[in-house]
């Protein structure tokens, strides 16, 4: 946003101590603070979409918040019904399914029929206040807390706080460095639920998919929806059905994997392929014997720049033998 209020914004963080200086000496060159009028924090679908049709009938705005680190401020919008979704309900605790053991009248038959077709054997539905920590924990704990034949490891941010059922999945999503081999976290969605600015309770997901050659997984061909028709606090009592004037769910799933938080609406819960656990290994350098060489090599007649070429490949020489 363009902060010219005054002097510049920047002008006035430069030249004044912040430490000391009074709140209302700088007021009148800052920019205005965009803060929400009301602000809610939802703990059910009934909830938020009670919350978003006060928010219409009152003509407020609506902004959401999963953790807070929208670089453009979209979690924070002025005037606003800002819904906090931290206090949502954590499910990836209890619902991560192996897709083998999944009934065709399971929640997760759907994203698990999708995660089936892309060689992946397990799905976790994430909450849409839960953190990037949320999901590696609980994942961590399932592979764990039992003896299993088959471990799993998520997709997600490189940073606990980040929202992996919010914000950082809206905005497209990057992971820790595994893209190349698993795509970045939009690709790793295959159910949403959500409630749409109108108000209603709704999911949907890819129902039809076409392998093309190139591509890491199956393409999407069609993507159906129902609406709840039966939004209660207690999600045994929801009645999925089919909506009577239906949303273009092509342009809505294409539109909220990556279109930015809290645009679309208001998100709910995600279901989440996972892959198969694989360990991994890190070799670094010791830079504290590196030092140490270096010291003695100063204190002889040694060429210190050829030893310490010979010391900035020997790890890749090393890794070479090692792999091959």
């Amino acid at each position: 946003k363009n902060m010219m209020y005054g002097r510049d914004v920047f002008t006035v963080l430069n030249e004044t101590d912040l430490a000391t200086a009074q709140y209302d000496e700088i007021n009148a060159d800052l920019p205005p603070l965009e803060l929400p009028s009301i602000v809610s924090f939802p703990h059910t679908a009934k909830d938020v979409v009670e919350l978003v049709k006060f928010a219409n009938k009152h003509e407020l705005p609506v902004s959401v918040k999963n953790s807070g680190h929208s670089y453009s401020g979209q979690s924070s919008v002025g005037n606003s019904l800002l819904l906090n979704m931290r206090s949502y309900p954590e499910y990836s605790k209890k619902n991560l399914f192996e897709c083998k053991d999944v009934s065709e009248d399971s929640h997760a038959a759907g994203a698990c029929k999708l995660a089936t077709a892309r060689g992946k054997g397990a799905v976790v539905r994430v909450g849409g206040g839960e953190g990037n920590d949320n999901l590696y924990r609980n994942v961590g704990s399932w592979n764990y807390k039992l003896p299993r034949d088959q471990k799993y490891d998520p997709f997600a941010g490189a940073e606990g706080m980040i929202g992996a059922g919010g914000g950082w999945l809206l905005g497209g999503g990057l992971g820790m460095g595994q893209e190349r081999s698993w795509g970045v976290g939009v690709d790793q969605v295959l159910e949403l639920e959500m409630v749409l600015p109108d108000g209603r309770h709704v999911r949907f997901g890819p129902t039809e998919w076409a392998e093309k050659e190139g591509f890491l997984y199956p393409q999407t061909t069609k993507v159906e929806g129902l609406c709840n028709a039966n939004v209660n606090h207690h999600e045994s009592l929801w009645q999925w059905e089919s909506c009577e004037d239906e949303p273009v769910w092509e342009d809505l799933w294409f539109a909220v994997r990556g279109g930015g938080g809290g645009t679309f609406g208001v998100l709910l819960s995600t279901y989440y392929q996972l892959h198969d656990l694989e360990p991994y290994y890190t070799i670094k350098k010791n830079s504290t014997a590196f030092d140490a060489l270096t010291a003695i090599c100063e204190d002889t007649e040694v060429d210190c720049g050829s030893l310490e070429d010979s010391e900035k490949s020997m790890w890749a020489d090393f890794l070479i033998d090692y792999l091959w």
